[in-house]
């Protein structure tokens, strides 16, 4: 099982991408995804860094212009097998029923903290809501979305309403660019939803760092496992925090002792100093891609079965 890309509809997240460079390595104004290292050393360099990811809007709008609900969704090149993203249990709701092989956080770049993001997850349409049921309880697996002939998403009654009323596109006039990967058993789609309610239409936070981690966790319905794992990113509005490497304080850091003894036993106090753990490196943790680059792309190699 592979990942294809993750996107919010404004543009790609994951797989990252860059100006083509030509024969004689000028980049060209073709912009590439790079799921390979060949496609990175290919079309890479100094001169031709990495681009940007691109970010959600600061206000409720979708990529068509009209009002809706932030969104993001990552697409696999096989059936997602249900168990192993969502937990259907009603405790989970707190954590939008994710079972925490794919999470969605928000981080405060100056003070570090970390948070899960609130929304409801939709896979092929289906959601998880309802009345509990059964021995363990578990929420009702309920069709809330498919899509007319022409790709627009439609929100369907369940049990005399509409939930689905606030989904991208159901109150469009028309679909929009990719608004039918939204509904297909090999997309996960996680609608920003904080008070329960699709029609109050929400942003992802401002001013944070939002992640989408997405885990070796996942399986397909074959029963295959993700081959790579991807972490995307990005922020509502411009991206003003400049990319630095991240640091544990004590105690999560490690004391160092530096001598300049020749005895490997005996260290002088007053060269110690503290170590910071290794850290993911920044480019992990930051969407501004164009002042950091990875040395590889994030995992979406193709779209062949593993």
């Amino acid at each position: 099982m592979r990942l294809l890309e993750v996107s919010h509809g404004f543009g790609l997240l994951l797989p990252h991408q860059a100006f083509q460079l030509d024969a004689v390595g000028l980049p060209t104004s073709n912009i590439v995804p790079l799921r390979t290292l060949e496609e990175l050393n290919a079309n890479v360099s100094i001169t031709n860094s990495i681009l940007p990811t691109t970010q959600w809007p600061t206000t409720t709008i979708l990529p068509d212009g009209t009002a809706g609900n932030h969104y993001v969704y990552a697409e696999f090149n096989s059936p997602i097998d249900i168990e192993s993203v969502l937990n259907g249990s009603p405790g989970a709701v707190a954590n939008s029923n994710l079972s925490g092989t794919i999470t969605v956080q928000a981080t405060d770049p100056v003070t570090q903290q970390t948070k899960s993001v609130r929304g409801r997850v939709f896979i092929d349409g289906y959601t998880y809501a309802g009345v509990p049921s059964g021995t363990p309880p578990l929420l009702e697996w309920q069709k809330w979305i498919d899509v007319d002939a022409l790709g627009k998403p439609v929100a369907l009654p369940v049990g005399g309403a509409v939930p689905g009323v606030g989904f991208p596109g159901t109150e469009s006039i028309g679909s929009f660019p990719g608004s039918s990967k939204l509904i297909s058993p090999n997309t996960l789609v996680f609608v920003r939803d904080e008070d329960g309610d699709l029609t109050t239409y929400e942003t992802f936070p401002a001013g944070q760092q939002i992640s989408i981690r997405i885990t070796n966790g996942v399986r397909a319905v074959s029963g295959k496992a993700l081959l790579d794992a991807g972490l995307a990113a990005s922020t509502v509005g411009p991206d003003t925090i400049n990319p630095e490497v991240a640091q544990s304080p004590p105690p999560l850091s490690i004391r160092c002792r530096t001598s300049s003894s020749s005895s490997p036993s005996r260290s002088s106090p007053s060269r110690s100093h503290r170590c910071p753990r290794r850290r993911r490196p920044p480019w992990a943790l930051r969407s501004r891609c164009s002042s950091v680059r990875p040395r590889r792309p994030s995992p979406c190699p193709s779209s062949s079965s593993r």
